[in-house]
């Protein structure tokens, strides 16, 4: 696995890092956005969203399931109110892993045992003592090792 850690000062870095995401995305992408309540997941899938065209995107806690029509076709989900992954399956996630588009999924640790296991993981944290927060970005496999390399290019541009 391969990892990089990147420091966001304020909510700008953290759309930038959604923009650089969205640079490298390509269909069947599939990343893992985790952290705490308030930690910028949603801000993070949101300015992936707008950077591959589409206006309005918004948290899906409550629809569970956003499809979002862009350069790429994207799906934001929010695992936040599910009880494990059988309901994830009940959403048909399957089927939206093979929609040809990017799948950005919110709280996978609650749904853990149904998903890839090649993906990207962003871990989001705070140092409340320190007022920093960070995003660890964790490349598992090939393809997203690559996709990792490309983030960076983008994001220090």
């Amino acid at each position: 696995m391969c990892e990089v850690t990147i420091i966001l000062s304020e909510r700008e870095d953290t759309e930038k890092l959604g923009y650089a995401l969205a640079e490298a995305a390509e269909p069947g992408d599939f990343y893992a956005l985790q952290g705490e309540m308030g930690v910028g997941k949603t801000t993070l899938a949101c300015a992936m969203a707008e950077a591959l065209g589409v206006e309005d995107a918004s948290s899906p806690t409550y629809a569970l399931v956003h499809e979002y029509a862009g350069r790429v076709l994207m799906f934001h989900l929010d695992a936040w109110r599910l009880t494990g992954p059988e309901e994830l399956e009940e959403l048909d996630f399957a089927a939206l892993l093979h929609r040809n588009g990017v799948v950005v999924l919110e709280w996978p640790e609650y749904v853990e045992a149904a998903l890839p296991a090649d993906r990207l993981s962003i871990e989001f944290s705070l140092d409340v003592e320190r007022g920093l927060r960070t995003a660890t970005l964790k490349a598992a496999g090939e393809r997203y090792v690559q996709r990792l390399s490309k983030i960076q290019e983008v994001y220090t541009g």
